[in-house]
């Protein structure tokens, strides 16, 4: 069943359902000029930033304004705080759908780990991953000297690398990508 609760911190001014949709709450606000006016129920539209992921809406109180994540909005609501070391998981991984059914509480080590299994975060390969000490050309040269019989140690002390570094390129778990 879908109802609007209030928002936590904004009780009598703001409601969300569980799917999301804002509302305002009728209010009269003290106008600049000293006079009351007559504020409407109004469904808050979504704000989608160029840089946020998340949809978020400005919530605001005696002129203060502060922009939350609808989701947040959702589970606070709904459910209640979020606990501290726990974050909000959309199941579906459609960060657009803050609907509650597609929300639930995982740790940020769970949060990642489902964003890697549904594809949404890609791991780093290569010259990609910041710590990358190696390129493919170097990958390459260390496969050719270790074909042609030079040991791992002394491989690995040409590069300024450690020898795990070597055998994980030579065994495939690391650079598998570089042929």
């Amino acid at each position: 069943m879908n109802s609007f609760k209030n928002i936590p911190g904004y009780k009598g001014y703001y409601k969300v359902d569980t799917y999301g949709n804002v509302l305002s709450a009728i209010r009269k606000p003290i106008t600049k000029a000293g006079r009351k006016s007559e504020k409407k129920e109004i469904l808050l539209v979504w704000n989608f930033g160029k840089k946020k992921k998340y949809p978020s809406v400005a919530l605001s109180v005696n002129r203060v304004s502060k922009r939350y994540p609808v989701h947040r909005l959702v589970y606070w609501s709904h459910v209640g705080r979020i606990p501290k070391g726990k974050e909000i998981n959309h199941k579906d991984g459609n960060p657009n759908n803050p609907e509650l059914s597609n929300l639930e509480l995982v740790t940020r080590s769970e949060n990642m780990l489902h964003a890697y299994k549904t594809g949404l975060c890609k791991p780093k390969l290569g010259t990609d991953a910041p710590i990358a000490k190696l390129n493919e050309i170097k990958v390459k040269e260390i496969r050719k000297l270790a074909d042609s019989g030079i040991k791992q140690d002394t491989i690995a002390k040409m590069f300024e690398i450690h020898q795990t570094n070597v055998h994980y390129i030579l065994s495939g778990k690391t650079w598998s990508h570089v042929k």
